[in-house]
């Protein structure tokens, strides 16, 4: 059955936090890297799209910033990739930024500006300057504006189900079992709009930054990194077309920006989604530095610089609720 997270996990989490143990073990935090990573940053409830791709609000996000800033140095990709002036015995943040957003060239970026943090964002450079909306946003826009009274997701494994279900429930549930079906992802997108009675939406000029936006970035001394090309999953990919995604990012973003592409998110970043076949890949592309979406706190100097974790900034936290989660799911060290 599909259905939202249930309270008693809210309840756990209270439970644990009342023992006094997240609070130290953020005080006793070893030293590393701590890489945070944020996708959109704005108000989930306005989109039509795919509202867990919200990071959190604007007021958040500053009040995240402005944390960190207090409990950690926070870092340029090029000090992290050069070395010399980190050490092992500190405690070091790097804030990044997936998918190319608008959000996060107007929200987002201008307050890291002002405020003088570094950060990386991670672009495709498909979606750059373009009126594509990826799956993801496509499969929740479809499910928004069913028009049929059930939908049969049978092909995904998930049966049939019926307009009863919360729309934001069965969206997460449907992304899930997307990404791990293995099925091709625009066939997905174009299967679920069928059965939703809808025309599969492919164009929106208002979601991405433009090719101005992202020179800004370069401008304002922000370091940009590849999403690969068209945010495919590369473990579901051949060697061939893993690279294929990876050198063609890079060219494209290197040509258009006028500077050097030395990193790049795999797009998902879980367990499943990348490869040693796609760090290979990675490395034999030109890049110095891979990062997953596997939370944990790497060790200096990094010792496996293409599967760099990050931690994942997600469901509007507050400063308390990420120093919670990053005590508890930081016992990873790579």
């Amino acid at each position: 059955m599909i259905r939202a997270i249930p309270p008693k996990a809210d309840l756990l989490r209270l439970a644990i936090q009342c023992t006094g143990l997240p609070w130290m073990r953020w005080a006793l935090r070893r030293p590393g890297l701590y890489c945070f990573n944020f996708h959109r940053i704005g108000d989930r409830q306005s989109t039509e799209y795919d509202r867990g791709v919200f990071s959190c609000t604007r007021p958040e996000f500053e009040s995240i910033i402005l944390f960190l800033r207090k409990q950690f140095d926070i870092i340029s990709l090029s000090r992290l990739e050069d070395g010399r002036t980190v050490t092992d015995n500190k405690r070091y943040a790097l804030i990044t930024f997936d998918d190319g957003y608008r959000d996060n060239f107007d929200v987002a970026a201008s307050f890291l500006r002002s405020n003088e943090v570094p950060a990386v964002f991670f672009l495709p450079s498909r979606f750059i300057g373009s009126k594509c909306i990826p799956w993801w946003d496509a499969i929740a826009w479809s499910i928004r504006n069913r028009k049929t009274q059930q939908v049969d997701l049978s092909f995904l494994g998930l049966g049939i189900v019926d307009n009863n279900i919360d729309p934001d429930a069965l969206i997460r549930t449907v992304l899930k079992a997307s990404k791990a079906s293995g099925i091709n992802l625009q066939e997905c997108t174009d299967r679920i709009a069928e059965e939703c009675g809808v025309s599969s939406r492919r164009e929106d000029g208002s979601l991405f930054m433009s090719w101005e936006d992202a020179n800004k970035l370069v401008e304002w001394d922000f370091a940009v990194g590849s999403h690969t090309h068209s945010h495919p999953i590369l473990s579901q990919l051949s060697r061939e077309e893993k690279r294929k995604e990876l050198c063609i990012s890079k060219e494209i973003l290197e040509a258009r920006l006028n500077t050097k592409v030395i990193a790049v998110a795999y797009p998902v970043g879980g367990r499943s989604a990348f490869t040693d076949v796609g760090c290979e890949e990675a490395q034999r592309a030109g890049y110095s530095l891979g990062f997953t979406f596997c939370p944990g706190v790497a060790a200096l100097p990094l010792r496996d610089k293409f599967r760099v974790p990050r931690f994942g900034v997600d469901d509007d936290p507050t400063p308390g609720k990420l120093k919670y989660d990053v005590s508890m799911l930081g016992a990873t060290t790579s």
